[in-house]
C-alpha cells in the first residue's frame, strides 16, 4: 500500500510539473481525491492496533488467555478502524476509476474509456454473485478460523 501511495504521489509530481500546478479539470479533481485518501488509508494503518491469535507475539498456541489483541478481540478500535479502512478503500476505487477514466476522454481512445468504465462495474456484479453464494472473503475468519466461540464469529453470529 505504501509502494502504491508513493508511485502515486511521484505520478502527481510529474503531473504538476507537466501541467504548471494544478488545472481544477475533472481528471485532476478526481486524481487529486484518489492521492488523498490513499494517503489517509496509509496513515490509518497506524489506528488499526494489535493483531493478537494464537501465534501472535508472545501468545501461547495452548492457552487462549494469551491471544488477546484488538484484531482477534474484535475490539471497538478494530471496529472502526475495519469500517474506515473498508469503506475508504471502495470510495477510493471509484475515484481512481473516475480518474482514469476522465484522463483517458482526453485523448482519442474511446474504446480504452469504455473498458475503463465497464470494469468495475463486472466487479461490482461478480462480488453480489460471490456474497449471494456466500463465497465472501471475512478477513477475520481467514486469519484465525471459523470456531465459534471465537470473538468476532460469536459477534457476527448475533446479527443473523
Amino acid at each position: 500500500m505504501v509502494f502504491a501511495v508513493g508511485l502515486s504521489l511521484a505520478g502527481l509530481a510529474v503531473a504538476m510539473v507537466a501541467s504548471g500546478g494544478f488545472s481544477g479539470s475533472v481528471h485532476a479533481t478526481f486524481g487529486m481525491t484518489t492521492i488523498v485518501l490513499g494517503c489517509l488509508q496509509v496513515i490509518s494503518a497506524l489506528f488499526r492496533g494489535t493483531h493478537g491469535g494464537k501465534y501472535y507475539n508472545n501468545a501461547d498456541p495452548e492457552d487462549p488467555a494469551t491471544w488477546h489483541g484488538d484484531h482477534f478481540d474484535y475490539t471497538l478500535r478494530r471496529r472502526l478502524f475495519e469500517s474506515y479502512h473498508k469503506t475508504s478503500g471502495y470510495l477510493t476505487g471509484i475515484f481512481a476509476v473516475g480518474a482514469v477514466a476522465s484522463g483517458l476522454m482526453q485523448y482519442p481512445m474511446p474504446v480504452l474509456a469504455v473498458l475503463a468504465a465497464l470494469t468495475p462495474l463486472f466487479f461490482v456484479v461478480l462480488w453480489i454473485i460471490f456474497e449471494f453464494q456466500g463465497r465472501h472473503y471475512d478477513g477475520y475468519k481467514a486469519v484465525y478460523g471459523p470456531d465459534p466461540e471465537f470473538p468476532r464469529t460469536k459477534a457476527s453470529r448475533d446479527l443473523y
